[in-house]
């Protein structure tokens, strides 16, 4: 065996700094250390029979998986358009303002239209739709006019309003539009903007719609430059199934180099030295979670740090302890304990909530008896802090089902149920839901866009259907039944912490997740002997 130097263990060690603070340099070095080391291994850690068919089930599925959940309304002819400056997403996000009335959510869509309620249904009642804002800001003139154009639906008269193009510095410029009849109750509106100084377009919204009407529908949002009338489409892009089966099978196949390379860590690099690098990661993402924090302007603000979203960095704070105390026991745990909580309160996220519990299950199951007592009433302190009233009421909320984004969940939650019936086997592929919640959004959704179902298995259900669902399970079941097996409790306690954060969200397959998952079950396999080969290459 090749005895590494102190200062090349160290630097090993030191990947594991990233774990906590980049995930994607964490895993992108797992993966390339697996790959070195693939070839030394005489036995296959996992049945390569079993791997093969658990990417068979889920790559098939994103083959027969069906997407064409996009709704078109059969009234009206969406042809291809490549003109058009408001984004497909974008098109659903009309939201309307009516006076003296709670309203402003997004409406339900239904067939391709928006629906937009109406309280008042008096012909002089006020009422505003605004569709969301341009981004970048576009720059119009009378000689670069630009035009408005969408379809219009009413069950009842058709009601009348002024196109208002709204420029940065917060004036509205009207303009009258032309309805243009398409079919019974639906119309064609187009609107050309060309003020006779340059203006920046800052978003378009309908004022002053009058009429008897109790609820209007909206499509296809068109904005194109000049006045020459093109070729209308609602624009719905086809995802590209492709890229998604090439995706999710790699999504498979990357679990070997990042189990083999985990074992390779593991084995040649002490654990005190992985540890102080975890640490470390951990206690500058919370710094840099607290510099954000003490640098807003407000005090209910959610810090995302290095991350791209507060969410993923309150499960990523979760988890990385998680391997801390798995590793390190209640000692190392207890300092990192405290600082997921400190990063859970920061980002006001739940699902991270939730996970703590388990979190912190786990460190008491760490603990010699002597020291119990004393540290519950650390924790207990610890618990009071975290449900105090900031934060929005996110975390002391979190058992209300009226609270707002509880509803978001619920609502998304029911999108996704409601189309599993309608491709139970193969779904509508995993990248698609996106796509999905915009076609289907409910009466009075919290959100206009929901990219995901919130929930793992869900997602897993409605976006590979019950065969890649199957694959998934497959893989998992035979790694925990084998980690039962050897009694490796503490690696199934932290994959039980995962799964409880993907109860509520959606974060398995992000690098962070997904890496701190096989280092974990690394852990389980080196405990039971299964080891690299005593030769190793540096």
């Amino acid at each position: 065996m090749i005895l590494l130097k102190p200062y090349q263990s160290w630097i090993l060690a030191f990947i594991f700094v990233f774990l906590p603070l980049k995930p994607e340099i964490f895993a992108g070095i797992l993966i390339i250390l697996g790959f070195t080391q693939i070839k030394k291994f005489k036995d296959w850690l996992i049945p390569p029979g079993l791997m093969l068919i658990s990417i068979i089930l889920v790559v098939s599925s994103q083959i027969l998986s069906s997407n064409e959940f996009i709704e078109i309304n059969p009234n009206i002819n969406h042809d291809e358009s490549k003109n058009n400056l408001i984004k497909w997403q974008d098109q659903f996000e009309w939201r309307g303002y009516e006076a003296k009335v709670k309203v402003g959510l997004p409406g339900a869509v239904r067939n391709g239209f928006v629906y937009l309620p109406r309280a008042q249904t008096q012909n002089n009642a006020l009422y505003t739709a605004i569709i969301a804002p341009m981004t970048p800001l576009r720059l119009v003139s009378n000689d670069k006019p630009l035009t408005f154009s969408f379809y219009l639906k009413s069950t009842q008269e058709r009601p009348t309003f002024w196109i208002g193009f709204w420029a940065k510095d917060g004036g509205a410029y009207p303009v009258q539009p032309q309805f243009i009849p398409v079919s019974p109750h639906t119309w064609r509106v187009v609107g050309t903007f060309a003020p006779s100084k340059p203006e920046y377009l800052e978003r378009v919204s309908l004022e002053n719609i009058k009429g008897k009407w109790a609820e209007i529908g909206l499509s296809a949002a068109q904005l194109w430059d000049g006045t020459d009338a093109i070729t209308f489409s609602l624009n719905a892009p086809k995802p590209n199934q492709y890229i998604s089966i090439i995706r999710w099978g790699l999504q498979g196949l990357m679990a070997v180099p990042l189990l083999i390379g985990s074992l390779f860590l593991l084995k040649h690099v002490r654990h005190e030295q992985i540890l102080i690098a975890l640490l470390v990661g951990v206690t500058l993402h919370t710094g840099i979670a607290l510099y954000e924090f003490l640098n807003s302007a407000s005090r209910d603000v959610r810090v995302v740090g290095l991350t791209d979203q507060p969410n993923f960095l309150g499960h990523l704070a979760v988890v990385s302890v998680a391997v801390l105390i798995l590793l390190g026991g209640w000692v190392w745990g207890f300092t990192g304990l405290f600082l997921a909580g400190v990063i859970t309160f920061l980002t006001g996220s739940r699902a991270a909530l939730l996970g703590s519990v388990g979190l912190l299950i786990f460190w008491f199951t760490k603990i010699p008896t002597r020291y119990k007592l004393a540290l519950i009433g650390a924790t207990f302190v610890l618990g009071v802090l975290l449900f105090q009233p900031w934060q929005g009421g996110r975390l002391t909320d979190i058992g209300n089902l009226n609270y707002f984004t509880t509803q978001a969940r619920l609502q998304t939650w029911e999108v996704a149920r409601a189309a599993i019936p309608e491709n139970p086997w193969f779904g509508i592929g995993l990248d698609n839901f996106r796509y999905l919640y915009l076609n289907h959004r409910p009466e009075g959704a919290v959100e206009a866009e929901i990219t995901h179902a919130h929930n793992l298995f869900l997602q897993l259900l409605v976006g590979s259907g019950i065969v890649g669902l199957s694959g998934f399970l497959l893989l998992l079941g035979w790694i925990i039944l084998r980690l039962i097996r050897w009694h490796q409790w503490q690696v199934i306690m932290v994959i039980f912490i995962i799964i409880i954060i993907n109860l509520v969200d959606y974060t398995w397959f992000t690098a962070g997740i997904y890496s701190a998952l096989w280092l974990a079950i690394a852990f389980g396999f080196q405990s039971h002997k299964i080891l690299l080969p005593n030769k190793i290459t540096i």
